[in-house]
C-alpha cells in the first residue's frame, strides 16, 4: 500500500502511461447520436429561463458518452438516467447555485474527490476536515 504523502505531485510517476481517448465503434456512435435526439425531446421549451441551461448541458461532448458507457450501451437504461438527471437538474439548477452560497462546503473540508485509476489504485483528495475558519 502506498504511504499517505503531503506532497504535491505535479507529474505523474515514471512509467505511467495515459491511456488513449475513448474510441467508439459505429454502432456506439449511432446509440450516442440516438440518445442526444432522446435528450433533446425533454428539454424545456426556448422560453423558459432554464433552457439554456438545459441545452448547454446536453451539448456538452461528455454527457451522452458518460451516460452511455454508465448505462454498458444499453439504450432504454441510458433513456432512464438522462431523463432522470434532467429533472433533478430542473429541481436544483445546480448551473445557478451562487458560489457563496456552498462556500462553506469547501472551507470546513466536506468536499473530496475520489479517483480510480486505469491500474485500480485508489486515489484519494480530500481537505483538511473542520468546522474552525
Amino acid at each position: 500500500m502506498p504511504r499517505p504523502t503531503n506532497e504535491v505531485l505535479v507529474s505523474p510517476s515514471p512509467g505511467t502511461v495515459v491511456a488513449p481517448i475513448h474510441r467508439y465503434t459505429d454502432e456506439q456512435l449511432a446509440k450516442i447520436r440516438a440518445l442526444h435526439e432522446y435528450a433533446e425531446t425533454l428539454l424545456l421549451p426556448p422560453t423558459d429561463s432554464y433552457y439554456p441551461w438545459e441545452l448547454r448541458w446536453i451539448n456538452k461532448p461528455d454527457t451522452m458518452t458518460r451516460y452511455s458507457r454508465a448505462s454498458k450501451w444499453n439504450f432504454a437504461d441510458a433513456q432512464k438516467r438522462i431523463k432522470a438527471t434532467i429533472e433533478w437538474r430542473r429541481e436544483f439548477k445546480p448551473d445557478l447555485i451562487p458560489p457563496d452560497e456552498v462556500r462553506i462546503e469547501s472551507e470546513t473540508g466536506k468536499m473530496c474527490a475520489l479517483f480510480r485509476s486505469n491500474t485500480q489504485t485508489d486515489l484519494h483528495l480530500h481537505q483538511r476536515l473542520t468546522d474552525a475558519p
